[in-house]
Parts: structure tokens; sequence; C-alpha cells
């Protein structure tokens, strides 16, 4: 592919430093060199070198490797791979290695493909598994023109540039690049796919980039599920550094998916260490689980620069370099806004939003702060939209029991409680001289399923709150929620068509004039029939001075259950 001329004093010491740097893979040929006999396989059939093998070998075969070093590096494809696809399967990355290309490149091809490996050119899909790849630490190595590369399972050690001429796959693979070098090249690929793979590396990792093919067509590369081990100073690259200055009117695809850990050099323009660029000029794209992450400007064309789509999957808002600025909350209608600038301090990312909010405020009704409370914590505050927010602690009346926060429409709330902010919203405490009742469940399952209750209890305060919805309401007739004793009397007397009660007795806590007589009788009936619980503690009181406790809370549970027993009475009567 590519040629250049080079001095020869330039060569002859480049030639002494590549044979210091190969010394300890001379050594490791030299320890295990392949035998003679009985060491390569083609299913049953057994043969003396991977040569052999592979003259014999069908296309699809399964050529199994033992344990040593091997390689078909200055043997002609034709005859042996041209055409076929073959699998090399060793015996693990710690007892077979094959060699790509020569142990010592020849220093009068540096910078040339020549220094290559042309054993598979021609091949079809050559697929390695289960073994050690051993590359040099220069430019313009691999195999040179198969169709299809295929690592699985493997280290490869050194620098590549050239794999699958189609496609190339790496998958579970671990590379560990030479010093201050690139692990590979997306050079010969139009598709190369990394999937679980693992790069080790000192500032540089995957070189996005090529000479020759540059301009030709498109060239994708993914980026799945990937672990980058390399450094982060002020020098290093990004996991993939891009140059696509020589792309014509092509470009470079980059799909980057799954759970990848990235250890490597921030570029600040794309605010990434998994991409970035040596040039860019906006012919390449980028995206991060399908979605747009980098581009060429709107309404440009190359060769002006690419811009960042959106800093959701940046580094600086992965690593906390986002900082925001809140305005102040004006009030709207029916909500608050305010505006809310963001800054990321690596890239300068910059957006400007406009916030929602809701007012929380607290009426004591006549209470005092709670113990350890005081004023500033029932202060009104504006919460942004969604937000869920504890409650203040309930607070306290000499001579009366707290029993819930009334958030009107049908919304009450216990100590402790957690609300999302959807509304302003205004707590006003409900006391009582009892304590609240505790509710029990509700029996059966219902047309919606099972019911449940929620006992939440703190001190000496003990609400029952059931998380009932207006589809679990709707689904069992209730015409409403009640939110006490009294809304719960009047609520199943109505639907028994306003029966009168066998007693003539008024309850004292119940107003006594002609307005009140429909609560007098909806109280009586339901005590009559035990659908709301009697909460006279003291029973050598007489029945006239008994009560009823009208604006004592009542849960959901505790409608549901009174309203089920109800529809049974009218179906026994």
């Amino acid at each position: 592919m590519k040629q250049k001329k080079h001095n020869r004093f330039l060569a002859a010491l480049l030639a002494v430093a590549m044979m210091f740097q190969m010394l300890p893979m001379l050594a490791f040929a030299e320890e295990e060199t392949v035998p003679e006999a009985a060491k390569v396989w083609i299913g049953e059939n057994e043969y003396n070198t991977v040569k052999d093998a592979v003259e014999a070998a069908k296309s699809g075969d399964t050529i199994e490797l033992g344990e040593g070093n091997y390689t078909l590096y200055s043997i002609p494809s034709a005859g042996t791979t041209k055409g076929k696809d073959l699998t090399f399967v060793g015996q693990g990355t710690d007892k077979t290695a094959w060699n790509i290309g020569a142990l010592v490149p020849d220093p009068a091809n540096f910078g040339t493909e020549y220094n290559g490996d042309y054993s598979f050119d021609g091949a079809g899909t050559v697929t390695f598994q289960n073994m050690t790849l051993r590359s040099g630490n220069v430019d313009y190595l691999g195999f040179i023109r198969a169709n299809k590369t295929v690592v699985e399972d493997c280290v490869i050690n050194g620098e590549t540039c050239y794999w699958g001429y189609k496609s190339a796959e790496f998958k579970n693979t671990t590379f560990n690049a030479p010093s201050g070098r690139y692990a590979l090249w997306t050079y010969s690929s139009p598709v190369m796919t990394f999937d679980g793979c693992t790069f080790n590396a000192d500032g540089r990792v995957i070189n996005v980039y090529t000479d020759y093919g540059a301009g030709k067509n498109d060239i994708t590369v993914n980026f799945n599920n990937c672990t980058v081990n390399s450094s982060e100073g002020f020098l290093a690259k990004p996991a993939l550094k891009i140059d696509d200055s020589n792309m014509g009117n092509y470009k470079y695809i980059i799909n980057i998916s799954g759970n990848n850990t990235v250890k490597a050099g921030l570029d600040y323009r794309t605010c990434s260490r998994v991409f970035g660029y040596g040039t860019d000029t906006g012919r390449t794209e980028v995206y991060v689980d399908g979605n747009p992450v980098w581009g060429k400007k709107e309404g440009t064309t190359p060769p002006t620069k690419g811009e960042l789509k959106t800093h959701e999957y940046s580094a600086g808002k992965a690593e906390g370099k986002v900082e925001s600025v809140e305005g102040d909350w004006k009030e709207k209608i029916d909500h608050y806004e305010r505006e809310v600038t963001t800054t990321c301090s690596y890239c300068g990312y910059t957006t400007k939003s406009t916030e929602k909010g809701y007012k929380l405020e607290y009426d004591l009704n006549g209470g005092d702060p709670a113990e350890g409370a005081d004023d500033e914590t029932y202060k009104e505050k504006i919460v942004p939209e969604n937000e869920k927010v504890e409650l203040a602690p309930a607070p306290t009346m000499p001579g009366y029991f707290f029993h819930y926060w009334d958030g009107t429409e049908g919304n009450f709330y216990g100590d402790p409680a957690t609300i999302k902010m959807t509304a302003n919203t205004k707590l006003t405490a409900q006391w009582g001289e009892e304590p609240p009742e505790v509710p029990d469940t509700p029996e059966g399952p219902g047309c919606c399923g099972e019911v449940t209750a929620v006992i939440i209890a703190a001190g000496t305060t003990v609400v029952g709150y059931y998380a009932g919805t207006e589809l679990l309401r709707n689904c069992y007739g209730l015409p409403y929620w009640p939110r006490n004793r009294s809304e719960l009397a009047l609520m199943l007397w109505e639907d028994a068509d306003r029966p009168m009660p066998e007693s003539t007795l008024l309850y004292p806590d119940i107003g006594q004039e002609e307005e009140d007589m429909d609560l007098q009788h909806a109280a009586r009936w339901a005590m009559e029939n035990e659908l709301i619980p009697d909460l006279n503690w003291d029973s050598r009181k007489p029945e006239e001075e008994q009560k009823f406790f009208p604006t004592y809370a009542v849960s959901r549970a505790r409608a549901l259950h009174a309203w089920q027993k109800a529809q049974q009475l009218k179906q026994d009567a």
C-alpha cells in the first residue's frame, strides 16, 4: 500500500534498535519451537508443521495447534491459504503463540507494507482462537489482503495495521501496545469491531486512520463493552484517536455501546476519553448506544470541523465537572420558574434551560414545632418539579394528637412522609383529642388485585396511610375517597339509600341542629352496623355521652374495608 524511501544510515540505526527490542521474542521462539511431528491436527489427522496442515486443509477446516510458536511468514498463500476459510485454535494464550511477520522487521522496509505478513493473501475468513499473536513495534505490520479476520479469546502483543480487507472482528481479546505506540490502526478494514476487549497502553491505544484506503469508502468502528488501561496525562490520547482529514467525500462512523471502562487521555473538544481527534474535519459521526454524539456542524460542508451533538455521554458529566448556576424563582400563575445555566469545566459546553418548581408551605394550625425543630423547619420553600421532599416532622399541641397533614383534594399524609412535587402544596396540620385510628387491611384481592395497607409509625403518632389510586377507587365503585369519619359515614349511608338507625340518641360531638341530622343518622347507622370502629375507650360512660369523633382521619384502607362490608350488608338484606 504505502512506500517510502529511507536514508540508509537511519535504517541501520533502526535495525540495531529493533534487534534489542525483539530479543525477548527471539528468546521465546528458541525456547518454544514447534517439534517436527504430532503438533498440528485437522480432526484426527496429524501434521508435522502448520504449513503441511494448511496445504492439506479444505475451506472451513479447523486446525488445532499444540504448545509452541507458529508462523506462516514467507510461505506463499497460493496452494496453502488462498481462497480458504480457516480457523486456528491454540492451547491457551500462555501455551501457543503465532508470529505475525518476521521476528525482526527489515529496516529497509520501514514505513511500507513490505514488513507485513502475506501468508493469508487472498484467504477468505481467517480466525484465531485461544493463543497469543505477536507483532513488532513499527507501522504497517499485520496480515495483508485476507478477506476477513476474526480474533477471539487471544492476546495480541505489538502494533498491527493490516487485518481483514472487508472486516475485522476482535472478541474478548487483550491488546498489549508497545511503549509509546498504538496497539493497532483501523487501516485496512472498512468495518472493525471490538467486543469485550481489553487494551493495555501508555498513552496511545487505537489509531483511527488510513492513508491508502482514505476517500474510497466509509469506515465503521464498533467499540462495545471494552476496557482501556492507558495513561491520562496531558499528552495521552483518547482510546480512539481519529484523523479524518483525508477522507474526502467519505467518513468514519464510530459506534460506541455497552459498558465501556476507559482510562485514557481526555479530548477537550469532544469532552471524551473514548474518542477524540488528531485532525478534525467533520468527516466523522459518533454514536453512543445509537444516539448521535458528534458530527459535522449543521448547515455546513466538510472540511468544517465537527461539533458535539450532546453532552450527555461526556467525561465532564461522568466525572462531575458540570456546574450549575440557578437564577431566582419567579412566580407564575400556578407554578414558579427559574433559569438554570450549566457549564462543563472540561470543554466549556453550556446549556440554558427553564426549570419549573412548586411552593411547599405548612400551616401548623395552632400547633408548635416538633421537639428539636424550629420555625425554619416549616418555612415555605420552592421545590423543583417532580423532586421528592421529606415532609417536616409532625408538630405538637398540648392536649391533642397530631393526625395528619391535610393537603386538600383528598391528599393527606402521615408522619413521616415523602411527597413528589407536582403542584403548589399547602399542608395543614389536623388534630384530635384521641389517637388516630390504625386501620385494618381490607380483605380479599377485589377486582384490582391484592390491597395492602402501609402503617407509618413515629413516636406516639400512628397513622394508617393507604397508597391507593383513583383506579382502585373506581374499580371498587367508591364515589370518592373520604378523609375523615364524617365523610365515610355519609358516603356509606347515602349508598345504602339513607336508612334510619335503630337508636334515636344523638352524638354530643356532632351538631344538634336540623342541618346536622343527616350526619347524626349516618354516624349512628354506621356504628350500629360496625362499619366504623368505636373509638370510645371508656365503656363505663353512659351511651348518650359516647362520642363519634367526626373529624378523625380515615385511611383509604379503612374506607375501602368499610365500603366492602357495606356492600355485603346490601347483598344480605
